[in-house]
């Protein structure tokens, strides 16, 4: 079944999107058959038209990832159809690889969307799906979100995730080089942490625009008329205008305007260094809206703090007994990656989102020289949970800190996404 709702502003790249999209989804339906579905969602950024396609020397490319859900009859059970799905979708993503940067399915049954949990990317899923095959009806049937009912720790966990992506990121961005697809992922990663980040406190003040670039205008609003953000305004420095530019980026794939913007140009060298130079001027920024965010939550002003303070405060978020039991789970994961003793002797921070956070923020402060700098590196080493290398005593401060990330991966595969790591290493 045809459907034709933009993805995009450009008709080229809408059509190029929709393309993929439409070859996705005739897979998933002859993956799983029709009877097993009664619809296919595509949710997310280009469900309400802003896909990040940008023309390279070998043609469009999607940065967006393909995000769908599959809607299932009642008398069909996810379970029984999840593996059959997953090994499509792993071979979908190779097939491809030329043309996205990834393809994303997960299944629901109607009664799934019926009673969505209060996350924000619930929120984000209800406001704007678009059937792209099957039952049209379903769309009409979902319930409004109501952004009232979400907590604002959600806020922290979706900042959470942006922070742990951009972590992960930081060897290439320390290494980059001419290769022009290490600089585009690392542009649209950096995209992806600006405007989270804006949509994380529009989530605080309980209203957030659909569009990004509305979304950006409703921010810098916020920044005029709250002087308690003033530091998330200092942080930006005297570009607060960027932010716009991002978003054309982001919901359009707008390079050359992005790149101009930035004082460069589309040239190998000259793209890897304007992405290298946004990505650190955003981490500021980030680490910024860390402290406004987390001291939102706690009822706390955190962003005057001291680093030690901000990371000791996020500590009050787990009860012990969240601790003990995630402590537990991390102990019994066969990733061989883990310290028994530090996790054991550090209850206090073995759940997976509060270690995966607190190492990836301390890492993140820790890629630039600051007044904090000796305390960071003591306290990656400490709560870590960790086995270092055996030659970690010999490694000068970059190789050390690329050994941290390497294990935070790995940590964040095993533990917090549950996925085979294939041992030690």
């Amino acid at each position: 079944m045809e459907r034709v709702t933009p993805t995009s502003p450009s008709s080229e790249k809408d059509d190029f999107y929709r393309s993929l999209v439409s070859r996705c989804a005739s897979t998933i339906v002859a993956t799983l058959g029709e009877g097993s579905l009664e619809a296919i969602l595509m949710i997310g950024a280009p469900a309400r038209s802003e896909a990040t396609v940008v023309e390279t020397a070998e043609g469009l490319y999607s940065l967006s990832d393909i995000d769908l859900i599959c809607v299932l009859p009642p008398s069909k059970e996810p379970s029984a159809l999840a593996r059959t799905l997953v090994a499509r979708v792993l071979r979908l993503n190779d097939e491809l690889a030329d043309a996205c940067s990834g393809v994303d399915a997960s299944l629901k049954t109607r009664g799934d969307l019926a009673v969505p949990q209060p996350l924000i990317s619930n929120y984000e899923m209800l406001r704007s799906p678009v059937v792209v095959w099957g039952d049209e009806s379903i769309v009409a049937g979902l319930p409004e979100p109501d952004i009232d009912r979400i907590p604002a720790h959600e806020s922290l966990t979706l900042f959470h995730n942006r922070i742990v992506e951009e972590v992960l990121l930081y060897p290439e961005v320390r290494r980059a080089d001419s290769d022009p697809w290490t600089s585009l992922s690392i542009l649209y990663r950096t995209a992806k942490l600006a405007l989270d980040t804006v949509t994380a406190v529009l989530f605080l003040r309980g209203a957030v625009p659909e569009g990004y670039r509305e979304r950006v205008a409703a921010f810098l609003r916020h920044l005029e008329d709250s002087p308690e953000l003033a530091p998330l305004g200092a942080a930006l420095e005297d570009s607060p205008g960027e932010l716009g530019v991002w978003a054309d980026f982001k919901a359009g794939g707008e390079l050359d305007a992005l790149v101009d913007r930035l004082g460069g140009s589309r040239a190998s060298d000259d793209l890897a260094r304007v992405a290298r130079d946004a990505w650190y001027r955003h981490v500021e920024f980030a680490a910024a809206a860390w402290r406004a965010i987390l001291g939102n939550v706690l009822g706390r002003n955190l962003l005057d703090a001291d680093l030690a303070t901000v990371v000791r405060a996020y500590g009050r978020l787990e009860t012990p007994a969240r601790s003990a039991a995630r402590a537990i789970k991390a102990l019994r994961s066969d990733a061989g990656l883990l310290s028994r003793r530090r996790v054991l002797g550090r209850c206090a921070f073995a759940s997976p989102r509060l270690l995966a956070y607190v190492t990836a923020v301390l890492t993140y402060l820790g890629t630039r020289d600051t007044a904090d700098q000796a305390w960071i590196d003591s306290a990656i080493l400490s709560y870590c949970p960790f086995e270092l290398p055996t030659d970690a005593a010999s490694l000068d401060r970059e190789a050390l800190r690329d050994a941290i990330i390497e294990r935070l991966a790995r940590y964040h595969e095993s533990v917090l996404l549950g996925r085979a790591t294939g041992g030690d290493r």
